[in-house]
């Protein structure tokens, strides 16, 4: 299931667009889970990186799409963030927020089918992809999605994941052979941490998942820079 939210204040487009999404799912897309909002700050004031997709509308009061887009990318770098407009020129200014994409206004079937189909692809690889290790309690296979970042001790590799720790023997080198490239980076000669899952990066530390790591001094430019240039291809 694909988790969407969707900003729009005008009834008649928000209504095409909900038609649209309606008739995908319908014809053998995937499901859809939506939510709907009519007002930028409501939207902006509970917003968690929960969804995979956003659609928003430019032209909105009080706070514009481009800015909400600013404040989504303040709390999540990598949903995918679409935007729903009649006003072209808009387009440029996207690239600033890493928008995948532009839908214009009135809305059609055919526009909102391609699109969709392009998306699913995407959200399906990021969720799907997995690994096997071996570990004491046997042969394990770990979804990428799930791994917060892997570290080494004495030859001994942990896999810190959303659903808990997997312990195994290896090298961090034949781990990262496994996992998929730009997507992973190492903070230190003994982490390599999933760029999704940073929440900050403060001093001399990354905080992933809420777990304080240390930046080493020889890593830094190099994670800093992957980083930066993981941001730029998640969408």
């Amino acid at each position: 299931m694909m988790k969407i939210a969707v900003l729009e204040d005008e009834q008649e487009p928000l209504d095409a667009l909900l038609s649209c999404l309606d008739r995908y799912q319908k014809s053998g897309g995937e499901e859809l889970e939506l939510k709907v909002f009519s007002s930028a700050m409501d939207f902006i004031s509970g917003f968690k990186a929960e969804y995979d997709l956003l659609f928003l509308d430019i032209k909105m009061p009080l706070l514009d799409g481009m800015e909400v887009a600013e404040k989504v990318r303040e709390k999540d770098p990598y949903v995918l963030i679409v935007f729903v407009t009649n006003m072209q020129q808009y387009a440029l200014k996207g690239y600033s927020v890493n928008a995948y994409d532009f839908i214009v206004k009135p809305v059609s079937y055919y526009a909102i089918d391609t699109l969709m189909k392009k998306v699913a692809v995407l959200v399906g690889a990021r969720r799907n992809e997995s690994i096997t290790v071996r570990s004491a309690g046997g042969v394990k296979k770990i979804p990428v999605a799930s791994i917060l970042y892997v570290d080494v001790w004495h030859h001994k590799l942990t896999y810190h994941t959303q659903n808990g720790n997997i312990e195994c023997w290896g090298s961090l080198a034949e781990t990262e052979k496994l996992l998929p490239k730009g997507w992973f980076a190492y903070c230190s000669a003994g982490v390599l941490v999933h760029l999704k899952h940073v929440d900050a990066i403060e001093g001399e530390e990354v905080i992933v998942n809420g777990t304080r790591l240390k930046i080493s001094r020889l890593r830094k430019k190099d994670f800093m820079a992957e980083f930066a240039a993981y941001l730029g291809s998640s969408v």
